[in-house]
């Protein structure tokens, strides 16, 4: 359903990484809290996550080098947050697509 501090610590450790994405993650909730921790993060990939529930607010949880967010959701509510996004944070380029 999300992380263990474990992972949160070892994802922090990643701090050349620039490219992310969790797919087919079938209890997924939430994204990992230490994100923004991820400073060379350019690119952030999230599909086919059903029970996915909400994205972070970016000046909270994601780094300022994110610059585009991937969505592949399944929900009609999930594909409404993510217009939302789109709306609400122009600098960041929200891209969305139904899975297959």
């Amino acid at each position: 359903k999300g992380f263990t501090e474990e992972q949160e610590n070892a994802l922090q450790l990643l701090t050349s990484l620039q490219t992310l994405g969790f797919f087919d993650c079938t209890v997924l909730q939430s994204l990992p809290q230490g994100l923004q921790c991820l400073s060379s993060l350019k690119e952030l990939h999230v599909g086919s996550c059903p029970e996915f529930q909400c994205l972070p607010v970016p000046e909270e949880s994601f780094p300022t080098s994110l610059q585009v967010l991937i969505l592949g959701f399944d929900s009609f509510e999930q594909r409404e947050q993510a217009e939302k996004w789109k709306e609400a944070y122009p600098y960041l380029r929200v891209l969305c697509y139904e899975p297959c």
